[in-house]
């Protein structure tokens, strides 16, 4: 899996320029005794997950999470639009699920 923090387009003008890209990801928490998935949303997936395996998020600290899915966006509307739909809707969280073979 190759994670990039951005990608090149062209511009109108043809030059090209570097977008920042927002992520929605999904960890599975190993060691957690009753929450199984964290989701969330990060424009730098590296540093994210650094954050995570090195216990400096409150959410996973002590869970030995690993990522297991992950979505990019090249709008942040976008990637916390479908983060807040994952979230609070069961059928999206459960269809997401599925999918991924873990439901």
């Amino acid at each position: 899996m190759v994670l990039q923090r951005s990608h090149p387009s062209v511009a109108t003008d043809g030059c090209l320029q570097n977008h920042l890209m927002y992520y929605v990801y999904i960890l599975e928490l190993l060691d957690s005794k009753s929450k199984n998935f964290y989701i969330g949303y990060t424009a730098d997936l590296k540093e994210r997950m650094k954050q995570h395996l090195a216990g400096e998020t409150r959410t996973t600290k002590g869970k030995n999470p690993r990522l297991i899915y992950y979505e990019g966006y090249s709008n942040k509307y976008l990637a916390l639009k479908r983060e807040k739909g994952i979230k609070t809707s069961g059928s999206v969280y459960m269809s997401l699920m599925k999918r991924l073979g873990l439901k």
